[in-house]
């Protein structure tokens, strides 16, 4: 029966495995604040990829986060593992030659206890001005990563 019972944990483990990867089983690994990213382009010029990197004051730790805006509309997370960060990158790639640094004003001081939610509208282009970035700052002590637990009968 023993076995029978880690099997169905293992099964329901190896089902919600890709959700959780980023999850380490300390506390301390636990994402802290979040950098929600919502589009909603009219347009989209090329192939363009957008590298956000953020730093982890204390530890120096980097976490590099890279998406690739293929649709209109997405919904991406960035996750910092603890209550002081800082964006040290948001670099907007369209090709070889073509680069929109410090994109949606994202880089510079320290933020602490503070998650964001970032906006970005209208077409999407090399030319930074025909796109719209807005900014949401809000204090927020974690990000709540919610396990599923199986229930006992």
């Amino acid at each position: 029966m023993a076995i029978k019972k880690i099997m169905s944990q293992l099964a329901l483990l190896c089902f919600f495995l890709p959700s959780f990867a980023f999850a380490d089983i300390e506390a301390s690994n636990q994402p802290q604040q979040v950098i929600q990213i919502h589009t909603n382009f009219r347009s989209i010029e090329g192939k363009p990829s957008w590298l956000l990197i953020l730093r982890d004051v204390d530890t120096g730790q980097v976490l590099p986060y890279l998406y690739d805006i293929k649709n209109n509309d997405n919904y991406w997370l960035a996750f910092s593992l603890t209550h002081k960060y800082r964006v040290i990158g948001s670099q907007l790639k369209f090709d070889a030659m073509t680069t929109i640094t410090n994109f949606c004003h994202l880089e510079g001081g320290i933020l602490i206890r503070t998650s964001m939610f970032v906006t970005l509208t209208g077409n999407l282009t090399s030319r930074s001005r025909t796109s719209n970035c807005h900014v949401l700052r809000y204090k927020q002590d974690n990000f709540p990563i919610v396990h599923s637990e199986e229930s006992s009968s």
